[in-house]
């Protein structure tokens, strides 16, 4: 796993993307830009960042045991 940190307003992060929001007004949907956030305001419930492949890794070696026992995940 490579491609995961914390998240910082003030770091640059290579092929980072800004997400998108719904907007719905009058019946009509409409695709947004994000308005900015600081990641430090949701701290560890939501300041991370990482590549779908890692967290392929990350998911994979969870059900395997190698993150915490099997039973654990029951």
């Amino acid at each position: 796993m490579n491609n995961l940190g914390y998240d910082s307003n003030t770091k640059i992060v290579k092929n980072r993307v800004s997400g998108y929001d719904l907007k719905i007004y009058n019946n009509d949907k409409n695709i947004v830009n994000l308005s900015f956030i600081d990641m430090s305001v949701p701290f560890a419930a939501g300041g991370l960042y990482l590549t779908i492949e890692d967290l392929y890794i990350w998911n994979k070696a969870l059900i395997n045991g190698n993150v915490i026992d099997k039973s654990l995940l029951k």
